[in-house]
């Protein structure tokens, strides 16, 4: 596949002056994978790396995506890749990864979009993924980012536009996931004059 080396490859020449500041050689991860985009990857303190990738396969004459993780001890310790699987979700369904975070304790906490459901999925020190904790309503832009203290603030925002991309409104909602895997409700974000002059308001 042409593209199964696009990011995850250890064929790829790399430069002599790398080594010099200490990078190793590049290993495969991917194994025959057709990888296409979607790499994330997150280190917690203890070295327990999980990364998360996308590659294509064929289902009858559809190419689909598919999500597959790669975990160890180590970054130089990992498994071999396998289909992530969330609880809860059918296995069928399309299931696409916009965030990962590593915890402090060794654990991971994944965002992800499956079907009609997006939601987080937490998993903890030394185990598998757990259940989507799901957002309300139907899926929306997100953007996530984890605090230091190992819980996820979450944005998402939805816009309603005229005929030919014009904007004519913007909401945007944030919302915490705890350290304990509780969500908060999503309360509506404050916005500044000039933002709401220049992306509208609902």
């Amino acid at each position: 596949a042409t593209a199964s080396v696009l990011a995850l490859a250890a064929s790829l020449t790399a430069c002599h002056s790398a080594y010099a500041v200490g990078f190793t050689e590049p290993r495969t991860i991917s194994g025959s994978d057709d990888t296409r985009a979607g790499l994330l990857s997150a280190i917690a303190p203890s070295g327990r790396t999980a990364i998360v990738y996308q590659r294509e396969i064929r289902v009858g004459r559809r190419d689909r995506q598919q999500q597959r993780i790669v975990t160890g001890a180590s970054p130089t310790q990992l498994s071999a890749p396998a289909t992530l699987r969330l609880p809860g979700v059918a296995a069928d369904a399309r299931v696409a990864v916009t965030h990962l975070f590593a915890r402090r304790d060794g654990g991971f906490v994944l965002c992800a979009t499956a079907g009609k459901t997006q939601g987080c999925s937490v998993a903890p020190p030394g185990s598998g993924f757990g259940p989507l904790i799901k957002l309300p309503g139907k899926p929306q832009a997100l953007e996530a980012e984890m605090r230091p203290d190992g819980s996820v603030v979450l944005l998402r925002s939805t816009s309603t536009e005229k005929p030919g991309g014009i904007i004519t409104g913007t909401t945007t909602r944030w919302s915490v996931l705890g350290v304990d895997g509780l969500l908060a409700p999503e309360r509506d974000l404050l916005r500044s004059r000039d933002e709401q002059a220049y992306n509208g308001s609902v």
